[in-house]
């Protein structure tokens, strides 16, 4: 098929053809990437390269094999981008969770550090380990909110809206709970470390706690 456009006869549809140039071949060429079907250059000409990769999504939609691209593929391949970003973001934001997840169990382990040591000793002699905490928790809470930031991205493209939307809610919530958690940590390592005389370590604890006041307030939900 020559020329740079062509109409379907069986609908009236008007096609790009070989040698289509100009934003809307651009559009296809980004779709078809974003598809992992195109390498090529995004240059919006319907060359060679780009036709491959048109008929590898025909091939995958089950639509005949033409040298050409109706209006009607061209949404399919919106629609299918679409849903990989979505799931790209889910993906993204499952990770996160279990990251989060990791770092609350090491929170946990130290937490019985401490109680074993307060066991045996005074209880100063546990502020690195108080910080640790304060540490973890604060890792866990920003990836939380790392999360719930993708998850509000994933329903922004993707029909699954309100179940992506209580996701990122669920993230949110929880990346809350744990810097307001992760607060009090660094703030009685940084009394230990400066009842120690060590005021290096103690102004570093303080940072920390202002750092989960910090993102307790970013993760606050929004009334």
């Amino acid at each position: 098929m020559g020329g740079l456009r062509g109409t379907d006869d069986r609908g009236g549809e008007e096609l790009l053809a070989p040698g289509a140039v100009g934003p809307a071949v651009v559009e296809l060429q980004r779709l078809l990437a974003a598809l992992e079907l195109y390498a090529g250059p995004i240059d919006g000409e319907l060359a060679a390269a780009t036709l491959d990769a048109v008929r590898s999504l025909q091939r995958q939609l089950g639509a005949p094999e033409i040298d050409a691209v109706a209006p009607a593929l061209v949404q399919r391949a919106r629609e299918r981008a679409a849903a990989a970003r979505a799931d790209a973001y889910a993906r993204a934001a499952e990770a996160a969770e279990s990251a989060a997840a990791c770092y609350e169990e090491i929170a946990a382990s130290r937490r019985a550090d401490i109680d074993a040591a307060r066991a045996h000793k005074a209880p100063r002699p546990t502020c690195l380990l108080e910080e640790e905490v304060g540490a973890s928790l604060l890792a866990a809470a920003r990836s939380r909110l790392d999360g719930a930031a993708h998850w509000t991205r994933a329903a922004a493209v993707d029909d699954a809206r309100a179940t992506r939307l209580a996701r990122a809610r669920e993230a949110q919530a929880r990346a809350h709970r744990s810097a307001r958690a992760a607060e009090p940590w660094f703030r009685a390592a940084a009394s230990g470390h400066l009842a120690g005389g060590d005021r290096l370590q103690g102004s570093r604890a303080l940072e920390g706690a202002v750092k989960a006041a910090a993102l307790a307030a970013d993760a606050l939900l929004p009334e």
